[in-house]
């Protein structure tokens, strides 16, 4: 499998959650989801991989290309 898409990158855990909701996120279904400091053993919990950009999530996108990281 393939997938080539434009980066979208938070900063930390809390940035990633304080955009998601962001209705005017520059973010599409082809975008890749980089989620820095949002891995396992970065936030000592479950990846937050599962997190959907609300402004994807209008358009019926249920699933995107997502990259979570420690550092």
């Amino acid at each position: 499998m393939t997938h080539e898409g434009a980066p979208w990158c938070s900063r930390t855990f809390e940035d990633m959650t304080e955009r998601m909701d962001d209705m005017n996120l520059d973010v599409t279904a082809d975008d890749v989801l980089v989620l820095r400091n949002a891995g396992r053993r970065a936030r000592r919990h479950a990846e937050a991989g599962y997190c959907d950009p609300e402004e994807t999530a209008q358009q019926g996108v249920k699933d995107m290309v997502r990259i979570s990281t420690r550092a």
